[in-house]
């Protein structure tokens, strides 16, 4: 019996019940393009991969470069030349096994090919991709900083900000630096939060140029400004709150009000005891005074508001005026995330209408123009995916169950359409549909565990266990991640290591690791032949 007649319809020939229930770690199901746009081809690789712990390197035909052996195997992330743990040292080769360098000591990658080497815990340089030194400094810590945008290096016990070029943008002054990458760097207007002498400093990573500030928080960047705070403390026990303009300034002073999300030249803003609330202009004037009980975000010309005496949702306008009638149980923002909730979308808005879970049907709403986007009935869960798709359910949808079927959260089963409510995949318990950073792939979780990819015209591309997907478009494919240790931005090396699989755009399967009932992986080619080993028996734990 075919994994289509158990699991996923006859789309999926490809994929056997007998491979499924022996782990494997995807199927193909494509071999043509991703619809209506074309596919870059795939580039020449040296793909690290660890198994039956033993590391290994192949291209994208499954040529081993370097055998599979006890020695690590690494990429520096440019995946055109690879590092082999080589008897003590560090070997960085090309593809075709020229070798760049040998570096004794311990190894540090830190994205876009940058590495550090440190021959002893306190004394690292930074190399280029080349496996060139970039200058002869010596840092006591060095570590990648936002989305692998910058780095923090330390010397002397203080840190200071390197750009990925490997020049100083700051002299190492601050006892800490923010290197969290819950944000960009972008995102937050090339902003930096740092922490010296027990204050909070800003640095201004485009121009180096750094000062003291009152916040130790801050939201990314919305129409131009950043929602910044201060978390309490002994002294101060309450949260403030206050806008920052894209330099840095203070626009809204600091004060214990809650504020909502800036937008079109507004944001909400609460009464100290969170009983009313209104909005203020980006200069910190009231424009509408606080006799509302909830306020959302401005569009151009509207926003939700919830009127004190009936509970219920309505448009104003930026008069504070209302329009139309209050009508609206519930109203969130419309990017539906991985575990149910509704986060912030500029411009839009889903309003609810019922009172009980599974009893109520949504609206996805243009708060820019006040009217309605989707005009359908029976909608229980909505979202936006961009610009061109919305990931919606239906009362009638079977659940998905987000983190498997044995302990995972049920919630409702998603589908996916365009902005014309044409539907492009039915909701059939998906958990949720989300877009990879690069928004070329689309990703949804079954209740079985496994991972669907779509393209953005809703085509099934292929299945994967391994749950997390990274899109290299200037590599022309997608690779897939163990989420252990995927999941963790502080070891690129384990990262790199626990790459699971290899697949071209258009969902083809180059290279792929199988789980094997007994425990031991199989690396197989895009013909789903054994590269290593050829025979898994002999790995089986005892």
């Amino acid at each position: 019996m075919t994994l289509a007649d158990a699991v996923l319809r006859p789309a999926l020939l490809a994929c056997t019940l007998t491979g499924l229930l022996a782990g494997l770690s995807g199927c193909e199901l494509s071999q043509s393009a991703t619809g209506d746009n074309p596919v870059p081809p795939v580039a020449k690789l040296a793909v690290p991969f660890c198994l039956n712990d033993q590391c290994g390197v192949v291209d994208q035909d499954g040529k081993v470069l370097v055998p599979f052996g006890k020695a690590g195997a690494y990429t520096t992330g440019k995946f055109d030349r690879y590092v082999i743990d080589s008897g003590g040292n560090w070997n960085l080769r090309m593809l075709d096994g020229k070798v760049l360098g040998q570096y004794p000591g311990t190894i540090r990658f830190l994205g876009h090919g940058l590495f550090a080497i440190a021959e002893d815990d306190e004394s690292y340089r930074l190399f280029t991709a080349d496996g060139k030194p970039i200058s002869d400094e010596i840092y006591a810590d060095i570590f990648r900083g936002g989305a692998d945008e910058y780095l923090v290096y330390q010397q002397n016990g203080r840190q200071g900000l390197l750009d990925l070029q490997g020049k100083p943008l700051t002299a190492p002054e601050f006892d800490s630096i923010a290197s969290s990458n819950e944000h960009s760097l972008a995102s937050l207007g090339g902003l930096v939060l740092a922490e010296k002498s027990g204050k909070s400093w800003l640095i201004n990573s485009k121009t180096g140029k750094s000062w003291a500030v009152d916040f130790d928080d801050m939201d990314p960047i919305r129409d131009g400004v950043l929602l910044v705070k201060r978390q309490p403390t002994e002294a101060q026990p309450e949260t403030l709150y206050g806008l920052i303009n894209a330099e840095g300034k203070l626009v809204v002073p600091l004060a214990p009000r809650r504020l909502g999300q800036p937008a079109n030249g507004l944001l909400a803003f609460h009464t100290k005891d969170d009983e009313r609330c209104g909005y203020l202009d980006f200069q910190g004037k009231e424009v509408i005074p606080p006799r509302f009980t909830s306020c959302e975000p401005f569009g151009k010309q509207f926003a939700f508001a919830r009127h004190p005496d009936n509970g219920k949702y309505g448009l104003i306008k930026r008069d504070g005026n209302w329009q139309g009638a209050q009508e609206w149980d519930y109203v969130y923002g419309a990017g539906y995330n991985r575990i149910g909730g509704y986060d912030d979308s500029p411009g839009l808005a889903t309003a609810f209408k019922g009172q009980t879970v599974f009893d109520y049907a949504i609206t996805l709403f243009d708060t820019d123009s006040g009217q309605p986007l989707t005009r359908g009935e029976g909608y229980i869960a909505m979202g936006t995916l961009g610009a061109d798709l919305l990931t919606f359910s239906t009362k009638d949808a079977p659940a998905g169950r987000h983190g498997g079927a044995e302990d995972g959260i049920a919630v409702p089963g998603m589908g996916l359409m365009d902005r014309t409510e044409k539907v492009l995949v039915k909701s059939e318990g998906y958990a949720h549909f989300w877009a990879d950073p690069t928004g070329t792939l689309l990703t949804a979780a079954t209740p079985d565990g496994l991972t669907h990819v779509f393209n953005r015209q809703g085509r099934r591309l292929t299945l994967i266990a391994a749950p997390e997907l990274q899109v290299r478009k200037d590599l022309g494919v997608f690779f897939t991640y163990d989420q252990e240790d995927g999941a963790s931005r502080d070891s690129m090396a384990q990262r790199f290591q626990a790459i699971r699989g290899v697949y071209a755009l258009d969902g083809r399967q180059l290279l792929m690791v199988r789980n094997l009932p007994c425990g031991a992986q199989q690396l197989l080619n895009a013909r789903n032949e054994p590269i290593w080993p050829e025979k898994a028996d002999s790995y089986c734990p005892l």
